[in-house]
This record gives structure tokens, C-alpha cells and sequence, in this order.
């Protein structure tokens, strides 16, 4: 048990972070090389998957209909 003419205790401290540096001639060569392909299909992806995922949902609606009324 501390008592009152304890020093009080440091709980945190500051410290210098320096910035990443960013070499964008790499940035470039490698969007270049790749295209917009990766995007393309992450986009579609989601879109698929979003649209599953409601189908889905609707159909549990629809069963969740058929317990109250049956």
C-alpha cells in the first residue's frame, strides 16, 4: 500500500516517430504492372458476395413469416 509521501509514478512517456519515406517511381512500375485488375475484382467480388447475403436474409424473412402465421 503506497503512502501519501510516495513519488508519483509516471505512467507514460513521448517518443519521436519519424515518417516511412515513399518511393513512388516503385508506386508507379508496380500499378503499371498489375493495372487496375485488383480493383476491379474486389469490387465485383463484394458486389456478389452483398448480393448473396441479402438473397439470403430475405429468405430467412421469408421462413421466419411461415413460424408466426403456421
Amino acid at each position: 500500500m503506497p503512502t501519501e509521501t510516495s513519488e508519483p509514478m509516471v505512467v507514460g512517456t513521448t517518443f519521436y516517430v519519424p515518417y516511412n519515406k515513399m518511393d513512388f517511381q516503385t508506386v508507379e512500375s508496380t500499378q503499371e504492372q498489375l493495372g487496375k485488375g485488383p480493383v476491379v475484382g474486389m469490387i465485383v467480388f463484394v458486389c456478389i458476395a452483398y448480393t448473396i447475403l441479402v438473397f439470403w436474409a430475405w429468405r430467412e424473412d421469408q421462413k421466419d413469416q411461415y413460424k408466426v402465421i403456421g
